[in-house]
């Protein structure tokens, strides 16, 4: 079957402004059950974007006026750091690599995280189109679990989402992947590397992995999971 429109499937409203389409009229792959699980997931990602913004921006060390005594760099933390903003500043040196580093140069790191957060959060809270993969991809071993098509320099399309890992229990995964791909359409960013490709992260720069799209989502997915906690 060729790679038809999204426009040719049919289409149900999860979330106020946010659908999500089917490939085909007969499709059976947007159950009632995985609308739901799919609306569960897009406010995991959704309010983990938002918690994430908070806590970068409440632990960076200009809020505090500098660390403790040793600085970042011997991970000095201010009188009254909690457990939790601990966790959330070891979740993003590890994720983007962030070695030995002066309180400004950790700064700057940070302060670039919470702009592009803000565009995330605008994004991820406007309209969307959620699609799933095309038809030719659905049936394939090794099929993505989403992406997002870029067109030229600035162009971006929808997110696209392999309904099949939709199922109970999965939620979190599913907000991973919105994230992933969200970061794709609405920052622009790069499958530089995977989480699990640690070589490769060792090998990367704190600025490449602000670029990365998996860095980033497990940031925010690690991030919003801590706040159930």
């Amino acid at each position: 079957m060729p790679n038809l429109p999204y426009q040719m499937g049919w289409a149900s409203t999860i979330a106020p402004g946010v659908r999500a389409h089917t490939r085909t009229l007969y499709s059976l792959r947007l159950s009632t059950t995985r609308q739901a699980i799919l609306a569960t997931a897009l406010g995991h990602a959704r309010n983990a974007v938002t918690y994430t913004l908070a806590r970068n921006r409440a632990n960076t060390p200009a809020a505090f006026g500098g660390w403790a005594a040793g600085g970042a760099a011997a991970g000095g933390a201010p009188a009254g750091f909690g457990f939790g903003a601990v966790t959330y500043l070891n979740t993003f040196r590890l994720r983007f690599h962030v070695g030995d580093v002066t309180d400004n140069q950790l700064r700057v790191l940070m302060e670039r995280f919470s702009d592009r957060l803000v565009v995330l959060e605008a994004g991820l809270r406007g309209a969307l189109e959620l699609v799933d993969i095309p038809v030719m991809m659905q049936h394939q071993r090794a099929r993505p679990s989403g992406y997002v098509r870029r067109y030229g320099e600035e162009g971006r399309g929808q997110i696209h989402l392999d309904y099949a890992r939709i199922t109970a229990g999965q939620e979190w995964s599913v907000a991973n992947t919105i994230v992933h791909e969200a970061t794709h359409k609405f920052l622009h960013t790069i499958d530089h590397c995977y989480i699990w490709e640690a070589n490769k992260i060792d090998a990367s720069t704190p600025e490449q992995l602000l670029n990365n799209a998996d860095s980033f989502a497990t940031v925010i997915t690690d991030t919003g999971q801590q706040q159930l906690v």
